[in-house]
């Protein structure tokens, strides 16, 4: 695998490319706290992610290793798999030792129309922020504040309202917060257990790369996931289908259901 030297963007500050940065916060703190909200923020993710790879930017994998940072473009076929794990990255962030980027200037030169912030959305109609009609059943009060001031009876209510809203904004980041310890802990326990049990071919890759060479093996679907699982020791249900899932529009749902069909038939 070559590597180059590249002017690093991650997952996030893509997406705060795409997205206002009160929209994009906005995303990340109602992320956990409903089903149906949920479903709406991943196909809003989703569909800044499925523009950025449709532009055919590089992606780009970077390392950490003893203080230096290396970059490896991916392959096409690494490319095809890389959205679930960009989606996690971009709603909890990566743990500092392996994650996705792209390089700022060939992102700027794939899509110039991200080379100035983009304004708050002005008509329903706009283009750029066509993600938007997935948005349904967000906070917008606290997204656009100044368009409930007429909802607002008095000082004493708007005052309420705003203590109100602020309290709920610190129970999100203290939420977020602790999502991004707990999946920074799976992600630890999960390279353990990769180094433990993974063939010295395969020895510094990641789970995409390994599902890519099992296939290219030769290797069922099922084998793959009854691997992946290891009876529960390994990968979690989830996780396995968030590996192999190959469906058009991803849900959590179709991706729970793909592992567990899979798993059944091992």
């Amino acid at each position: 695998m070559a590597y180059v030297q590249i002017d690093p963007v991650t997952c996030e500050e893509v997406m705060e490319l795409f997205l206002s940065g009160t929209t994009f916060s906005l995303l990340v703190n109602e992320w956990g706290r409903n089903v149906y909200r949920d479903e709406k923020i991943r196909f809003a993710v989703y569909d800044v992610l499925e523009t950025l790879l449709a532009s055919g930017v590089p992606v780009y994998l970077a390392r950490h290793v003893h203080g230096r940072t290396f970059f490896a473009e991916l392959s096409t076929d690494e490319r095809n798999h890389i959205m679930p794990r960009m989606f996690q990255e971009v709603m909890t962030g990566h743990n500092g030792r392996e994650w996705i980027c792209l390089d700022r200037e060939e992102l700027l030169h794939a899509m110039p129309q991200l080379r100035e912030t983009y304004p708050e959305p002005i008509t329903v109609g706009d283009p750029w922020f066509n993600v938007m009609k997935n948005m349904a059943n967000l906070d917008y009060q606290t997204l656009y504040p100044e368009s409930m001031k007429d909802s607002w009876d008095g000082g004493t209510d708007k005052e309420a309202a705003l203590a109100a809203k602020d309290a709920e904004l610190e129970q999100a980041r203290a939420e977020v917060a602790a999502l991004r310890e707990e999946n920074a802990a799976l992600k630890a326990a999960l390279e353990q257990a990769r180094q433990a049990q993974a063939s010295p071919t395969l020895e510094g890759h990641g789970l995409c790369s390994r599902v890519i060479t099992m296939r290219q093996e030769g290797k069922t679907e099922e084998e793959i996931a009854a691997m992946l699982h290891d009876s529960g020791e390994w990968c979690s249900v989830a996780q396995v289908g968030a590996l192999l899932y190959r469906g058009g529009r991803v849900s959590k749902d179709a991706m729970l259901k793909h592992a567990q069909r899979l798993l059944g038939k091992a």
